[in-house]
């Protein structure tokens, strides 16, 4: 995250314009003319949900900027939108090798992960778990994210806690989290949700 410099609003590092004020921010990728020209109808394909155009722009925008992981995970996202699940998590995936350390790519791909059909969530986790390490910290982050999405994967989250607490039984985080998956709904939500 950096601050927007005209409103002092956190916004991501890729961003191009603050979501609070408006104001244009730097350039984060460094771009020359043909580039952030090419980005820009790449922006414009994917807000006319032209996804096929999309993504004919971010990939000439990929060979010429390999060094540039948002342009994979932009990619990723068209790709998702004509249902391409194997090629999404292939852009995400690559997105995460040229940066392994930038949350975006796999924030982008544990929210693929989640919606998408199949193998990829357990996956998401395997790899996450090898890239962070199994501390309990990082073991929380990912629960407490597939929480936060989705509560289609309670077991996921209530594996993760359990992982948790054999590290650190009193770990005050996980216990809250796994109670409030045992607990489940309210009523209100039980006899009306």
């Amino acid at each position: 995250m950096v601050k927007c410099p005209n409103c002092g609003t956190d916004v991501p590092n890729t961003a191009v314009m603050c979501y609070a004020c408006g104001d244009k921010l730097d350039d984060p990728f460094n771009l020359d003319s043909k580039q952030a020209s090419l980005f820009k109808e790449a922006n414009n394909a994917m807000d006319n949900e032209n996804w096929t155009k999309a993504i004919e722009h971010y990939s000439q925008l990929i060979e010429l900027r390999p060094d540039v992981s948002h342009f994979l995970i932009c990619m990723g996202i068209a790709y998702a939108f004509l249902d391409k699940n194997d090629t999404t998590w292939e852009c995400y995936t690559k997105a995460i090798k040229i940066k392994p350390s930038d949350e975006e790519p796999w924030e982008m791909r544990l929210e693929f992960s989640l919606e998408a059909p199949g193998h990829y969530l357990q996956s998401h986790i395997h790899e996450y778990i090898e890239q962070f390490g199994g501390s309990s910290n990082s073991l929380f982050k990912l629960a407490e994210a597939i929480d936060l999405v989705s509560n289609k994967h309670n077991n996921i989250v209530l594996d993760l806690c359990k992982k948790i607490l054999n590290q650190d039984p009193e770990n005050k985080k996980a216990i809250k989290l796994m109670r409030k998956i045992e607990k489940g709904p309210g009523l209100f939500s039980r006899l009306f949700g």
